[in-house]
């Protein structure tokens, strides 16, 4: 496998009569506006708009509900095009230049829902040192360990367990037993008690 280029740190996007260059600094979006105007602008479109340009790139970013300018969705797509490919050292060396961790798809899954792409469990403490909510839940109200028994590594698996995650829904122990992987068989003890 060929290194991959690294993910961008930097977009430029239209907003209002400007151009803004938003940032990825140490694991957050950083906007080159003041707390007072990133308010202002969420006030101005809270009676049922959406936020635009710069704005939208950060709230966008953690949130799949809102609109992003294109040179974040960019910015997404190429991340995605990263885990996808499995590109674990690539994912972290973005985390390293400040890439902010609260990244969540359009369909609302985590990095923490990713990680099997990535076989993860290497990136787990990580995440979860970031404080990554290890319930999360995405728009298919799927939380990280649903992913993992699905389609991760028993170590991922593991991992997951050993941090807290809830063991106790019906989805965790439907999953596990509809799956049939035997290298889970160690599921079945704390869902169904054997």
């Amino acid at each position: 496998m060929t290194a991959s280029a690294p993910l961008r740190e930097t977009v430029r996007v239209h907003c209002n009569n400007a151009t803004h260059e938003v940032a990825m600094r140490a694991g957050e979006v950083v906007l080159p506006r003041t707390p007072a105007e990133i308010d202002r602008e969420r006030a101005l479109k809270a009676p049922g708009g959406q936020v635009q340009g710069c704005v939208a790139a950060r709230d966008g970013w953690r949130d799949p509900a809102v609109r992003m300018p294109r040179p974040m969705r960019d910015l997404r797509a190429d991340l995605m095009t990263l885990i996808h490919h499995g590109d674990a050292p690539a994912v972290a060396a973005a985390l390293d230049r400040g890439l902010d961790p609260f990244f969540r798809d359009a369909y609302g899954p985590t990095l923490l829902h990713l990680l099997p792409w990535l076989a993860g469990a290497e990136l787990l403490p990580r995440l979860l040192a970031a404080c990554l909510d290890i319930e999360a839940r995405d728009t298919g109200d799927q939380a990280p360990l649903n992913a993992a028994v699905a389609l991760g590594t028993p170590d991922l698996v593991r991992a997951l367990v050993a941090a807290g995650a809830d063991l106790r829904a019906w989805a965790y122990g439907r999953m596990a037993y509809v799956t049939s992987r035997p290298e889970l068989a160690f599921l079945r003890k704390f869902v169904l008690g054997r």
